[in-house]
């Protein structure tokens, strides 16, 4: 399998490996506008709405991966800067060694959106592991309630819940009198894993009654922003089959009006809350008084308990989830900026040599460029192309070298410095020679 016919570019985003904590396999990752090629978010290429995006582990696009740009979203501009964006990745295998970079594709006007349940591409498939997904992006000024799992699992917005600004990107704010959210297919009845983020206005771990999360019509499995007991103040929660309930703590002070990523996980023997990616505390609990019924975000059945605060990325699932998984996720989603690099963006098809580099090296490309020789740099070397320039050659510097060709020109010879070296090839002028130690046009 290739590229869907019809792209015309490809850039290579490379993962920060010191930024994963560990091996993991099928892991969803975050890309922001600050995380993708300028000339797609200004339009120069691509749709308007993201539709001909796809997404590779490899450059011909031979291994194909699901993504998800979350509805709402996608928003290119002249300056981009000011575009806009929010794309989960699937990645296979992300590591601290060499796997987990991904190539995205573009270019395509005709091409449209992949079907959430497509077999190579659907945004399902980012979330196959996963009870339910909720990015509570906002679509025409409301946060929307859609599932992007297979599930679909929406929830109800009671009393107008409103749409602002979140961690990620959209998210849900809620008054602390009337607004919260509620569903009834949401069902825990053995190991699993819940996180969000949430900023509020209200002081945590007091003895007022605050809900975060309440993911049972009993309120079997919970988030306590406050509550008249101590132990239960700040801390998330599960009843045993017993009727007993065991909190967990968060230690750490947590400051109004500030972005925290919050999870908790039960594995059928202990239960732990993180913060920021990293375990608070632990409880010993053995069994599970089953999590169903109504639950509700933002306050308790009834509804009771009520929250101010805004809430970003709510995710379940039935896997608890490890340490180097909540400590990579932590670092993706608050700033997904360091996570990736962008790479320098190229026609599909065009590049057919090799790149090399033992020192410092720079090849850029641009418009109808083609690179099919060899460029090495055991120095410092740059080389840049514009317009329609070819350069079928051999470039290498042992030393300092530049190399710069625009509009029509064409490089067909060597070129090589073992000092400091420059070359300006320039439309309509041709190098179809100079060998030796020092040689330029």
């Amino acid at each position: 399998m290739a590229w869907p016919s019809g792209e015309t570019r490809v850039c290579k985003i490379s993962i920060d490996h010191s930024s994963v904590a560990g091996s993991l396999s099928n892991f969803p990752a975050l890309l922001t506008a600050a995380d993708l090629p300028d000339e797609l978010l200004e339009g120069t290429y691509g749709r308007s709405d993201g539709g001909d995006i796809r997404f590779a582990t490899d450059l011909a696009g031979n291994n194909p991966i699901h993504f998800e740009v979350v509805a709402g979203t996608f928003a290119q501009n002249a300056n981009p800067s000011l575009a806009t964006a929010e794309i989960w990745v699937g990645i296979p295998t992300a590591d601290t060694g060499s796997n987990g970079d991904v190539y995205i594709a573009y270019g395509n006007p005709s091409l449209t959106a992949p079907a959430a349940n497509d077999a190579t591409f659907g945004s399902q498939g980012v979330w196959a592991n996963y009870l339910g997904v909720w990015h509570f992006a906002t679509v025409s000024g409301s946060p929307s309630m859609a599932d992007s799992t297979a599930n679909n699992v929406s929830w109800t917005n009671n009393n107008g819940a409103t749409a602002a600004a979140g961690q990620i990107d959209g998210a849900v704010e809620f008054d602390g009198s009337s607004q919260y959210l509620s569903q009834t297919a949401l069902n825990l009845t053995s190991g699993y894993d819940w996180s969000l983020w949430i900023q509020s206005p209200t002081a945590a771990g007091g003895s007022g009654a605050n809900w975060v999360m309440s993911a049972a019509s009993s309120a079997s499995v919970g988030f306590c922003w406050n509550h008249p007991q101590s132990t239960f103040s700040q801390a998330i929660y599960q009843q045993d089959s017993s009727g007993n309930y065991y909190p967990a703590k968060i230690t750490s002070s947590l400051s109004t009006n500030t972005e925290y990523l919050v999870s908790g996980t039960w594995d059928g023997s202990t239960l732990t809350v993180w913060l920021n990616g990293s375990s608070e505390a632990t409880a010993s609990v053995s069994s599970i008084t089953a999590a169903t019924g109504i639950a509700t975000l933002a306050a308790v059945p009834g509804p009771a308990n009520l929250l101010g605060c805004i809430i970003d990325e709510l995710r379940f699932s039935a896997v608890p989830l490890s340490a180097n998984w909540k400590a990579t996720e932590y670092n993706n989603q608050s700033n997904p900026a360091a996570f990736w690099t962008v790479g320098t963006p190229q026609n599909i098809g065009d590049t057919t040599a090799s790149f090399s580099a033992a020192g410092t090296a720079t090849s850029a490309m641009h418009g109808a460029s083609t690179f099919a020789g060899h460029f090495a740099a055991t120095g410092t070397a740059t080389s840049a192309m514009h317009g329609a320039s070819t350069f079928a050659g051999h470039f290498a510097a042992t030393g300092t070298a530049t190399s710069a060709m625009t509009g029509a020109s064409t490089a067909a010879a060597s070129f090589a410095a073992e000092g400091v070296a420059t070359s300006n090839v320039r439309s309509p002028s041709t190098n179809d020679f100079g060998t030796g130690l020092f040689a330029y046009v």
